[in-house]
């Protein structure tokens, strides 16, 4: 009896260790995509590009959003065809949006998008736990949710892409969001005002 006692609370404490061990594991892992996706908005000259595709139609969608000096640019095409362009100054909190398919502008601006985008680089809504398994596969870093899988470059920290499954019977691909980024590249000529 007392073998079956030692033996059950060593198992405990095999568990519990590989708990603790995989919980500092994620908790380093996402330290390190955070403070890159800090990193990113941190800076007054950014551009990132989010290609969004739907796996079983030939809807295809890019965000192209210029940010430099608190002046963001954001370009919108569905199709491959311009159907939106956003612009605002954060000092003065000018905004304007053109829409090149109907000639229409309204004086507002797309602040959605870039707290999503913000979000979702630097992990602000995920949860995860300790019994999560972030996996390491090929040259990215992936975390496993209910129908999705986001995937974040393993040497530099950055969210590359989310995949997104198809809920029923069998998990099948859906639709694939990748985001690329370049930071200093952006010129005043890529967030100039739109003349409308």
């Amino acid at each position: 009896m007392k073998k079956l006692i030692k033996l059950i609370a060593i198992i405990i404490i095999i568990i519990i260790a590989i708990l603790l061990v995989n919980y500092i594991r994620n908790f380093v892992i996402l330290n390190k995509i955070s403070n890159e996706g800090s990193r990113i908005f941190d800076s007054s000259n950014y551009h990132i590009t989010i290609n969004s595709k739907m796996i079983n139609s030939d809807y295809n969608a890019v965000n192209e959003i210029y940010y430099k000096d608190n002046i963001c640019l954001i370009n919108t095409y569905v199709d491959n065809k311009l159907t939106e362009i956003c612009w605002k100054n954060y000092l003065t909190d000018e905004c304007i949006t053109y829409y090149p398919d109907s000639l229409k502008t309204t004086n507002d601006f797309n602040d959605e998008l870039i707290s999503s985008i913000k979000d979702e680089i630097m992990l602000k809504n995920n949860k995860i736990s300790i019994f999560n398994f972030i996996i390491k596969k090929d040259n990215y870093y992936i975390i496993k949710e209910k129908n999705q899988n986001s995937y974040f470059d393993k040497e530099t920290g950055i969210f590359v892409k989310k995949e997104y499954n198809f809920e029923g019977e069998h998990n099948i691909l859906d639709s694939i969001y990748e985001v690329k980024y370049q930071q200093n590249s952006v010129t005043d000529l890529d967030v100039k005002r739109p003349e409308i």
